[in-house]
């Protein structure tokens, strides 16, 4: 086993120590996992990207020490966690306002900041305008609440050019009807068709198909977005809400972002993987940040990077928090 591999049985083991952990919103139920130390405010909260789940950060937990406590999230739609109600569809500032009702809920605060906020591709948007936000209040109060930010493939949004917007619009106001259409939205629950059962080995392949990192990192993301229909637990569906897949009818644009950027206060630490977004180079170019407060790393892997590279990635966590 090399430095920045772990071993089959240590990914169960931590996929086996995860402690459920709930947190009620008023539109429903966010769920996630929890390792180390119960204590009410963790050293490190983790954020997945698009369409992955709280299994994405398995591989850190099973490389970080035991005496560091870490919570991951699953988004709405995502994991565990509850599907938005019928016909609510899935805004990316609602990402931020429920991650950001988990950090009131947990007592994050000046008082009892936040060690080390961590997020990978969508996570990591969402936890760049986290940040932000509490540059702001840091600026007004002079209090923060976040004191440090791990972006995993995340630099900046992805803006839209202000030109585009209509066509954005248009885009996803199509994606939505057709989704409905799809789904039989315009019908009654009772008259819609049941998503089709599949068992375990057809869902990894699925998956395997689209993914540009190993099959034991798909199997835990996996596991954790079926759910079983039958009692032998041989037949599942996915959790993962489709509606989740819809274009996004808006996006910031450009100027936007350098505000939101120029708001952040924390440091700032960017990972990207040596086969990940190309995009992210451009990103950093458009809006960049002063050296002093933000370290860019690149490392062996593609978008999944956090997963391929668990122990690197849980060095640098440990370095970061006795920082």
């Amino acid at each position: 086993m090399t430095a920045t591999t772990l071993s089959v049985e240590q990914l169960a083991q931590a996929q086996q120590d995860a402690e459920p952990v709930s947190f009620q919103l008023p539109w429903g139920c966010l769920r996630g996992l929890r390792w180390g130390p119960q204590e009410q405010v963790p050293q490190v909260l983790a954020l997945h990207g698009w369409q992955d789940n709280a299994a994405s950060f398995i591989p850190l937990a099973a490389a970080l020490p035991a005496e560091v406590s870490l919570l991951a999230l699953d988004f709405a739609g995502h994991g565990h966690s509850d599907k938005r109600p019928r016909g609510v569809h899935y805004h990316f500032v609602d990402y931020v306002y429920d991650s950001w009702s988990v950090l009131q809920q947990l007592g994050i605060a000046a008082q009892s900041p936040l060690p080390l906020l961590l997020g990978h591709s969508m996570g990591g948007y969402v936890a760049t305008m986290l940040a932000s936000l509490d540059g702001l209040q840091q600026a007004e109060t002079g209090n923060a609440s976040i004191q440090q930010l791990v972006s995993v493939e995340a630099y900046g949004l992805l803006a839209a050019e202000a030109d585009d917007t209509v066509r954005q619009l248009q885009k996803g106001m199509q994606s939505r009807f057709n989704w409905e259409q799809k789904a039989g939205l315009q019908a009654t629950p009772a008259q819609q068709s049941p998503p089709r059962p599949l068992s375990r080995s057809q869902a990894l392949s699925a998956r395997a198909a689209v993914a540009d990192f190993e099959e034991c990192y798909v199997a835990l993301l996996v596991d954790r977005a079926l759910q079983a229909v039958d009692d032998n637990a041989q037949r599942f569906v996915w959790r993962t809400d489709r509606a989740v897949r819809t274009t996004s009818p808006y996006r910031f644009v450009a100027d936007q972002v350098t505000s939101l950027m120029r708001h952040i206060a924390c440091p700032m630490h960017v990972i990207r993987g040596e086969q990940g977004f190309q995009e992210l180079q451009v990103a950093q170019q458009r809006w960049p940040l002063p050296a002093s407060q933000c370290l860019q790393q690149c490392w062996p892997g593609g978008h999944h990077v956090h997963m391929q590279q668990g122990p690197r990635l849980a060095e640098l966590i440990v370095q970061l928090l006795r920082n």
